[in-house]
């Protein structure tokens, strides 16, 4: 890292930059800038949702099982946990949009029901 800065800011200046300091303050910048995202480049992170009221235990250990047997039917290439997998998953995909159904349902009558 020092390398770099010392070989980047080494190299001569332009006599227009020496007059103004806006342009020397964004030469600099620009600079370290470049070499700084050399050295430590910027990581994506993803940031989670909040909390899900709607998610249950049971959707929770619907999912469990769903990734096991989806982990089982890749490891073992085996028909029975295809199936099982497929089946689980589209259980667990029926299971959660009645949850958010009835969740938001609930919501929206009790909202009603409060400004009346």
């Amino acid at each position: 890292f020092n390398n770099d800065l010392s070989e980047v800011f080494s190299l001569p200046l332009d006599s227009a930059i020496l007059t103004d300091p806006n342009a020397l303050w964004d030469d600099f910048k620009n600079k370290f800038l470049s070499v700084a995202d050399k050295h430590a480049p910027i990581r994506q992170r993803r940031v989670k949702s909040e909390y899900n009221p709607w998610l249950t235990n049971e959707i929770k250990q619907m999912s469990y099982r769903r990734d096991y047997l989806k982990k089982q039917s890749i490891k073992l290439r085996s028909a029975y946990y295809d199936k099982a997998y497929k089946r689980c998953k589209n259980k667990l995909n029926n299971l959660i949009k009645e949850t958010k159904q009835e969740y938001f349902g609930d919501k929206l009558s009790n909202a009603k029901n409060s400004k009346e």
